[in-house]
């Protein structure tokens, strides 16, 4: 969702903007743990003038401020663009390919069959979302900073284990040329349903701040007792899935992704 702003800068202009509201956490179970939040920046035309706005959305609430109080601010209602700010991006492969993803997750979840079967589906499902999410943040990583050298760079200057990496000066000349295949190859073998590390990762390349995601560390955390146990710990517990459960996931996966490319779009 979007939500048109009106700043009246102290330069005597007025600012019309549009920012982004966060989904709220589907998967929480009250409404004060449902909180997502954003900030985005907005600059005045006329004076150069900076003003952080700052959006928080529940199940029922929204707020929005901005960081100066001396100015008048007021803001409308939300609201859905007329493509969805996911849908209209679906010519890139890798967002058209996540979409898919998770129609066909939504449509698996409806299908009714016995008690038996039913926590099997459920573990398909729930690995094949959080899969969605991974494959989705790789193929943005590696298909965007390949193509920019100035985004390969803050990568270089930013990732502890790239940075690490020491070269012989007869070697250095050839990896100088070969820089790109080092950081396409690096990226490929990175494991990006580590959030802990993808997360930073976005964050000092994109500066792209993913917000509060403990609800996709979690997930994770399943995916990993359904991927490689069939749906059982490590102690030998059945893992906790519910479709309504994984409806949410799917929910969130969404949200998530559509705030990636919402502000993926505004480093153009």
């Amino acid at each position: 969702m979007l939500l048109d702003i009106k700043i009246a800068c102290s330069c005597n202009n007025y600012i019309d903007g549009t920012v982004y509201v966060p989904h709220p956490n589907y998967l929480s179970d009250r409404e004060e743990n449902s909180l997502s939040e954003h900030w985005e920046d907005i600059w005045c035309p006329s004076c150069g003038k900076e003003f952080k706005v700052y959006v928080a959305k529940t199940f029922n609430n929204l707020k929005c401020y901005i960081n100066d109080s001396n100015v008048e601010f007021s803001f409308g209602l939300p609201y859905e663009n007329k493509a969805s700010a996911v849908e209209q991006y679906l010519l890139d492969d890798h967002l058209t390919i996540f979409m898919n993803q998770m129609n066909s997750s939504e449509k698996l979840l409806e299908i009714e069959v016995s008690k038996d079967v039913d926590f099997n589906l459920l573990v398909m499902v729930h690995g094949h979302v959080v899969a969605a999410v991974e494959r989705y943040l790789a193929s943005v990583c590696i298909n965007m900073i390949v193509e920019s050298p100035y985004l390969m760079r803050k990568l270089l200057e930013s990732d502890p284990d790239l940075g690490k990496r020491t070269f012989t000066l007869k070697s250095l000349y050839n990896e100088h040329d070969n820089v790109e295949n080092t950081i396409s190859e690096y990226l490929k073998n990175l494991i990006f349903h580590k959030i802990d590390k993808v997360k930073p990762m976005y964050k000092s390349v994109f500066d792209i701040d993913f917000g509060n995601i403990q609800w996709l560390f979690s997930s994770v955390k399943i995916r990993h007792d359904c991927v490689h146990r069939g749906g059982y710990t490590t102690e030998g517990n059945q893992v906790y899935l519910k479709r309504e459960n994984i409806s949410a996931l799917i929910n969130n996966a969404k949200g998530l992704i559509e705030k990636i490319e919402y502000l993926l779009k505004k480093l153009d």
